[in-house]
C-alpha cells in the first residue's frame, strides 16, 4: 500500500441521521406544506455533482417559501440542510447565522427535548465545534445523548453517531482519553446494529485523525484506516445514499494519510453510486 503520513490537519467527520429518513420525522413531513422528500432528492442530485452554490440557492429559495407559508417544520429541515452545506463550504458567518435560526426553529416546533429534534441538535453541535465553540457543542451533543438514550431502544445507530460527535469534540478540547472512551462506546453499539458499516467506517476514520494530530507516525492510524476500509468493503453493504455519503466523507481521510490506492478505489465507487 502506497502510504505516507501527513502532519497537516484534516477536518473531523461529524455524524447525524439523514433528513427525511428517521421514523420520528414522518409526522413533520406529512404535515409539511412543501414537497420535502422531492426537495431533498433534488438537493442530493445537486450535491452529487458538487454544485454547492446551486444547492445553496436552492435551499435558500425553499426556506423562504417555507417561512412565507409559516411552515416552521419544513423550514427547520431546510435550514439544517443549509447549515451542513455552509459548514462544508466553510462560510463561517452564514453557518453561524443558520445555527441561530435552527435554534429558533427548534423552539418554535417544540422539539428541543425530543428524539425528533436530536438530529438538529447534532447538526448545530457540529457547526459550533468546527468554529471553535467546542464547549457549547459538547452541551448540544450531551443533550442529544440524554434524549436518545432515554427514549430509544439499544442498539440504535443514532446513539453511536452522538458518541462519535462527542469523541471528536472531546478531541477538539484536548481530552484525548475521553475521546477514545466515546469512540469505544460508539463501536460497541455499532457492533450490535443491523447495518453498522458506514457509521463504523466514519468512526474509525475519525480515530485515525485524532491519532494523527497527536503523532503522525502513530501505528494506530494505519490500523484504524484498515478497519474503515474493511467496513466499506463488506460485500453486501447497501449501496444507498448513506453509503455514498460515507464514501464521500472517508475518502479525504484516506487521501490525507497517503492511502492513494484506496482513495482511487473509493472515487471509482463513488461515481457508481446513486445519491438520490
Amino acid at each position: 500500500m502506497n502510504r505516507k503520513n501527513s502532519s497537516g490537519n484534516i477536518e473531523y467527520i461529524y455524524s447525524h441521521p439523514a433528513s427525511g429518513e428517521q421514523p420520528e420525522e414522518e409526522e413533520l413531513i406529512q404535515h409539511s406544506a412543501l414537497p420535502i422528500r422531492e426537495i431533498l432528492r433534488r438537493l442530493n442530485a445537486l450535491l452529487a455533482k458538487t454544485r454547492c452554490e446551486d444547492a445553496r440557492h436552492y435551499l435558500q429559495m425553499w426556506q423562504r417559501c417555507a417561512r412565507g407559508k409559516r411552515d416552521w417544520g419544513s423550514e427547520l429541515v431546510l435550514c439544517s440542510e443549509l447549515l451542513c452545506l455552509l459548514r462544508h463550504m466553510k462560510d463561517k458567518d452564514a453557518a453561524l447565522a443558520a445555527v441561530c435560526r435552527c435554534q429558533e426553529l427548534l423552539r418554535q416546533n417544540g422539539l428541543e427535548n425530543t428524539v425528533q429534534g436530536a438530529p438538529y441538535l447534532m447538526r448545530i453541535g457540529a457547526a459550533l465545534d468546527v468554529y471553535g465553540k467546542s464547549e457549547q457543542a459538547m452541551q448540544y451533543f450531551q443533550r442529544a445523548l440524554a434524549i436518545c438514550t432515554e427514549n430509544l431502544e439499544e442498539p440504535d445507530e443514532r446513539v453511536a453517531q452522538i458518541y462519535n460527535n462527542l469523541a471528536v469534540t472531546a478531541a477538539s478540547l484536548g481530552q484525548k482519553e475521553k475521546a477514545e472512551e466515546y469512540f469505544r462506546r460508539a463501536i460497541q453499539i455499532l457492533r450490535k446494529s443491523a447495518f453498522p458499516e458506514c457509521e463504523s467506517a466514519v468512526t474509525y476514520c475519525n480515530m485515525a485523525i485524532v491519532y494523527g494530530r497527536s503523532d503522525p507516525e502513530d501505528p494506530r492510524i494505519g490500523d484504524c484506516l484498515e478497519l474503515a476500509w474493511n467496513q466499506l468493503s463488506v460485500p453486501d453493504i447497501p449501496k444507498d445514499h448513506c453509503y455514498a455519503q460515507a464514501l464521500d466523507q472517508c475518502l479525504p481521510v484516506f487521501d490525507h494519510f497517503g492511502y492513494f490506492l484506496y482513495t482511487m478505489n473509493l472515487k471509482d465507487r463513488l461515481r457508481d453510486v446513486d445519491w438520490a
